[in-house]
């Protein structure tokens, strides 16, 4: 069965997994180098905390706020296809660049 194309739908499929990809990114980020530190005994600046715990909080409260926007199983398998792709590029590009220029902006003396 063909399905056609609805440009608005695309868009707010495309735009949530955009946001699904940063609040991943940057929560997931932020909460393993917290878990890292807390494994390894590493004590962490008190700043150096407050960022990762408010970068996390920030993040699943994006979530929480765009969740409707989650694949669901009435969707078409070309609208599956289009948030995979989205999420899956997204993500690759918010780790690769814009995490690191957040963690040189939010640590300028390193880590």
């Amino acid at each position: 069965m063909m399905h056609d194309d609805n440009p608005i739908e695309n868009r707010q499929t495309a735009g949530h997994a955009l946001f699904f990809a940063l609040a991943t990114t940057f929560g997931g980020g932020a909460a393993l180098h917290l878990i890292r530190a807390a494994l390894w005994h590493k004590s962490l600046p008190l700043s150096e905390v407050i960022t990762f715990v408010l970068t996390a909080l920030a993040s699943i409260l994006l979530l929480s706020v765009i969740w409707s926007g989650r694949p669901e199983k009435t969707w078409s398998l070309n609208r599956h296809i289009l948030w995979i792709s989205v999420l899956a590029v997204a993500t690759t590009i918010f780790a690769t660049t814009i995490w690191p220029i957040f963690w040189h902006w939010a640590f300028p003396s390193g880590y």
